[in-house]
């Protein structure tokens, strides 16, 4: 069992706001959401524009803000996951 009690076999689904266990439900909330980050970011961009890391936090805020909760923060779990590999949530600390 992981963090969020689900059984190996499955496919974990993170808590969400959707309350949902649909995966293919939460993937389309998800490329929705980053399919509006885009849209706004871009019509706002700018010579002035800086892409530091509070950028980046306010994409995956503006991306995932109707899914998650976390959206925008620093991850504090491990996410295990078979195809992509996540850096620690302990590495965060020393940045």
């Amino acid at each position: 069992m992981t963090k969020y009690n689900v059984n190996p076999d499955e496919d974990e689904i993170l808590p969400n706001l959707l309350n949902s266990n649909s995966k293919k439900e939460i993937e389309e909330a998800e490329f929705e959401g980053f399919l509006y980050a885009e849209i706004l970011l871009t019509t706002q961009l700018s010579d002035k524009t800086k892409f530091d890391l509070n950028y980046i936090k306010n994409i995956h805020y503006l991306a995932l803000k109707d899914v998650y909760s976390f959206a925008g923060k620093y991850r504090t779990v491990n996410i295990p996951n078979l195809d992509l590999c996540f850096q620690q949530p302990d590495f965060y600390k020393y940045q």
